[in-house]
């Protein structure tokens, strides 16, 4: 069973990024074996003063962790310094934070776009969001049958570190041909109910013409503290989506966002 020992938080020093590293220290602090990599990207900066200012953060946020956060100062593109940290890293999990669409920040743009390129699941924290322990989580999920299970493996270790329900959504349009329980939905159910174990509580179908406005009517109306989703299309012979959908859920949405690609 996989388990989430690396975390890789990247920062900017802004209080978005502050509050995702506040997340992140609290999903790993009942684990001495977790770790947080801590990690601020720069184009043409000196890096000296910004390795002491992100030292004083370590310090600041580190404090009650088993394991010490790792600073380091990275030069490059954001996108690109990433995807090399996490190619040099054994990287289990990425948690960023985003503000919300429409506002004059860089980072909004940024976690969208990593979102659908990182080689691990990234959790993506809205500005200001203050819970920071997930007690029902919501996957999102199509009517294609998921084939590789290996994303329930990521998603068990999140609701087993905080003794949290999962619940299945299925979004579809009122004028689809096949709305209701098929072939594939009973697979899948087979599968959530087998990885997910006891944390599995249901799965719901609804009908919304826009499957955006549906996924934030259920999670407003069932007090949901993590949307989970995969990232691009889960199907073995489909084409790979787009990624629309997960990146207008991580532009939107409310409460923590967690993108599965694996």
């Amino acid at each position: 069973m996989k388990t989430i020992s690396t975390i890789l938080v990247p920062f900017d020093f802004s209080e978005v990024a502050q509050n995702a590293l506040k997340y992140a220290t609290h999903f790993v602090e009942n684990n001495p074996k977790a770790k947080i990599i801590l990690a601020h990207v720069v184009e043409n900066e000196q890096t000296a003063e910004l390795e002491t200012k992100l030292n004083d953060i370590v310090k600041l946020f580190g404090k009650n962790l088993k394991h010490p956060i790792t600073p380091i100062v990275v030069k490059g593109k954001m996108i690109d310094a990433l995807l090399d940290i996490e190619h040099t890293n054994p990287i289990d999990l990425v948690i960023m934070g985003t503000c919300p669409k429409g506002t004059d920040c860089n980072l909004q743009t940024k976690t969208s776009e990593f979102v659908l390129v990182s080689k691990s699941p990234v959790i993506v924290i809205p500005d200001g969001y203050k819970k920071i322990t997930p007690k029902k989580i919501s996957l999102i999920i199509d009517k294609e049958e998921i084939h590789n299970k290996k994303i329930f493996e990521v998603l068990l270790d999140v609701a087993r570190r905080f003794n949290a329900s999962v619940d299945v959504l299925t979004v579809v349009n009122k004028d689809e041909e096949h709305f209701g329980y098929s072939e594939n939905d009973e697979n899948n159910e087979n599968a959530i109910i087998y990885y997910l174990e006891n944390f599995y509580s249901h799965h719901a179908f609804i009908e919304d013409e826009n499957i955006v406005d549906g996924i934030f009517s259920y999670v407003d109306h069932n007090n949901i503290d993590l949307i989970a989703i995969l990232s691009k299309n889960h199907a073995i012979q489909s084409i790979a989506s787009e990624g629309k959908l997960t990146k207008a859920l991580s532009q939107q949405s409310k409460v923590p966002l967690l993108a599965i690609d694996l």
